[in-house]
């Protein structure tokens, strides 16, 4: 299966089933975390579509440790900043959250993105016991077609 044809069959299992994250067969240490994240940040070539952003595939964003002062940073004041978070489940507890449908989006680009959180930062991969990818952001499926392809990876291989 060429590129062409590799890239056609997830985007119609993607729109199929909705958000699909596909784990990538590597191996890699904790402490590499951040490496991985530059890595395959330098790979992705976003789109821009802001589906990310707009509450499309997520109901809200966590924010990780540092992330809430960098947002608190930005917002006009403290109103703002409890308007636009909320609380949600994470890893069995509860953590402060960035709301669906960022108010920093402006015309598909992040209006913060030196102060984004982390987990926006690293989209669409995500770094759990595996590396995986989302595969309906149009960069990642396009990013995860790119190794899959490098690295003769089947689709029934990954489950799909």
């Amino acid at each position: 299966m060429d590129l062409e044809e590799f890239t056609k069959r997830v985007k119609e299992i993607a729109d199929a089933r909705g958000t699909i994250w596909v784990s990538l067969p590597l191996k890699y240490s904790k402490d590499s975390v951040e490496t991985i994240r530059i890595l395959f940040n330098s790979l992705i070539d976003c789109k821009q579509c802001g589906r990310c952003c707009t509450g499309f595939w997520f109901n809200n964003v966590p924010l990780l440790e540092g992330d809430q002062d960098k947002i608190i940073s930005v917002c006009k004041s403290k109103e703002e900043f409890q308007e636009i978070t909320d609380l949600m489940d994470f890893n069995d507890k509860k953590i402060v959250a960035l709301k669906e449908s960022c108010k920093f989006l402006k015309e598909n680009k992040c209006s913060i993105y030196q102060k984004r959180p982390s987990v926006c930062k690293m989209f669409p991969i995500m770094v759990e016991d595996t590396i995986i990818i989302n595969v309906c952001c149009l960069a990642g499926l396009e990013l995860y077609t790119k190794l899959a392809v490098k690295n003769n990876l089947a689709l029934d291989s990954i489950g799909l």
